[in-house]
């Protein structure tokens, strides 16, 4: 019969622990879709809505399109309606933009392939939340990621789509289920 030493249990111990450490760690890092983050700003109004309608503020014409359809599939899932006028409530959806880039140096000896520069900076979409004709906001959350982008570079389709529908998802848990359906 075969028995472990005392430091051959202790070694097997630390790598099991080691490998809890690291499972736990992936999961973290995987849990934003794409590594676009979600935050609740305002939380939780108290009122029953059935219907909304969403307008962009502020928002790149190449982006409005791609959010406003995204937001409505993920409001939608809580019972509420797509609705231009007339509705419970009247969402705005808004851009923000935080420059992260450094500006770089260039010397005699600097030789680019691509024409241009890098752009790296935080995006940022705000949802705001109101009862149509109301002024307070009763539910914000937002949705946030750093974009590294370059020359000539596009992505807001196909994989960016289904990351944004499960990002607006996530951030939308905490508003309330509509009791209509």
């Amino acid at each position: 019969m075969n028995r472990l030493s005392l430091n051959q249990y202790r070694l097997m111990r630390r790598r099991f622990y080691f490998l809890c450490l690291l499972s736990l760690f992936v999961v973290s890092c995987s849990t934003q879709p794409a590594g676009i983050g979600t935050r609740v700003l305002i939380c939780c109004p108290a009122g029953q809505y059935q219907t909304f309608s969403v307008s962009t503020g502020d928002m790149p014409a190449f982006l409005g399109p791609i959010m406003v359809s995204n937001f409505a599939v993920a409001f939608a899932s809580h019972g509420l309606d797509l609705q231009e006028d007339g509705a419970d409530l009247a969402v705005v959806l808004r851009y923000e933009q935080e420059n992260l880039s450094l500006d770089e140096a260039s010397d005699d000896f600097d030789e680019r392939i691509a024409t241009g520069n890098s752009l790296r900076f935080l995006a940022k979409i705000v949802i705001e939340v109101r009862e149509t004709g109301a002024e307070p906001i009763i539910w914000s959350g937002q949705l946030h990621r750093i974009h590294d982008v370059g020359p000539g570079e596009y992505m807001h389709t196909g994989r960016a789509s289904v990351a944004l529908l499960e990002a607006f998802t996530t951030a939308l848990k905490t508003f309330p289920w509509s009791s209509a359906k």
